[in-house]
């Protein structure tokens, strides 16, 4: 199933980072499966948690108001992958059962290749290409949320023995500066989803994403507010 190659012919626009409500930019009725543009601000509400942000499994209910998935906390509401709330892109779903349990197969199995744009701190040398680290997160219900500091509280994912097996590919585009900063623009492709997956193991190995206000100290996230407003990882 040639997912990729077509949502890219079909939506030329669909990476506009402009928008600021989500849109459908991939359909495929036949086989069951779509795809919609998140902007940022927008929420993967599948985890029961009370939404901070604006629900996804909303506007994919008003979509597809005859998609009996859509309307599944169980079956992430058609939602096969996520985005941070911070963060923009494309999201692939299942409008059917039949859709969402073939994507997650495709998901599963590697033939889905989902890639972002990252701008870092800190020059990250080429020859840095894959970052492949075990990565946990602490649900805020976990019991171990009890022996955690404030700052460990803070919905964070980390780089752990105890975590799942998560790979980065990285691909450098450019050094630049501003100002006195030194900057990485990369390519960033994930053969895993966990989450906070790459704001995680770009934190790891020391060159966190910009305007990252739960991966960057505060002095740096406060710098980096001042002309990006959210994270850059798109």
């Amino acid at each position: 199933l040639g997912v990729s190659s077509s949502i890219a012919a079909s939506s030329p626009a669909a990476l506009d980072p402009g928008g600021s409500l989500p849109r459908i930019v991939f359909e495929r009725p036949e086989d069951g499966i779509a795809a919609f543009f998140k902007p940022p601000g927008w929420e993967v509400d599948d985890d029961g948690k009370p939404p901070t942000g604006r629900r996804l499994s909303s506007f994919l209910q008003q979509s597809f108001p005859s998609s009996a998935v859509v309307r599944d906390g169980d079956h992430a509401f058609g939602m096969i992958h996520r985005l941070d709330l911070p963060s923009s892109g494309l999201i692939l779903m299942g409008a059917t059962y039949r859709g969402y349990y073939h994507l997650k197969w495709l998901l599963d199995i590697g033939r889905i290749s989902r890639e972002y744009v990252v701008l870092c701190h800190g020059w990250i040398c080429p020859t840095l290409t894959e970052v492949d680290a075990p990565v946990h997160h602490i649900s805020d219900k976990h019991a171990a949320q009890k022996t955690l500091t404030h700052q460990q509280r803070l919905g964070r994912s980390t780089v752990t023995e105890m975590g799942k097996p998560a790979q980065t590919f990285i691909r450098v585009l450019a050094h630049v500066r501003r100002g006195s900063w030194k900057l990485s623009l990369i390519i960033c492709r994930i053969r895993t989803g966990r989450r906070h997956q790459i704001r995680t193991h770009l934190h790891h190995v020391g060159h966190p994403t910009v305007a990252d206000g739960k991966y960057t100290r505060a002095q740096i996230f406060a710098s980096d507010s001042r002309w990006c407003p959210r994270n850059f990882l798109h």
